[in-house]
């Protein structure tokens, strides 16, 4: 395989598990069940199970753009 196809495929598989958490932390936060001023810990996972875990700040989705 090409380099450039194994960076491209690793970068689209690594992105999509953070793009699920950033969204399920965007979700949470809008709809009050998470402060916005503590830590939480957002999983993510295709198939079964997690692959993807982040902490994050939560932050409503007006403010996207403040995600730490």
């Amino acid at each position: 395989y090409p380099f450039e196809e194994v960076v491209a495929n690793n970068l689209r598989i690594f992105w999509t598990g953070h793009e699920s958490n950033l969204r399920i932390t965007l979700m949470v936060a809008d709809s009050g069940r998470a402060r916005t001023d503590e830590d939480v810990i957002a999983g993510a996972g295709t198939g079964k199970g997690v692959d993807t875990a982040l902490e994050l700040t939560p932050a409503n989705s007006d403010f996207g753009y403040m995600i730490h």
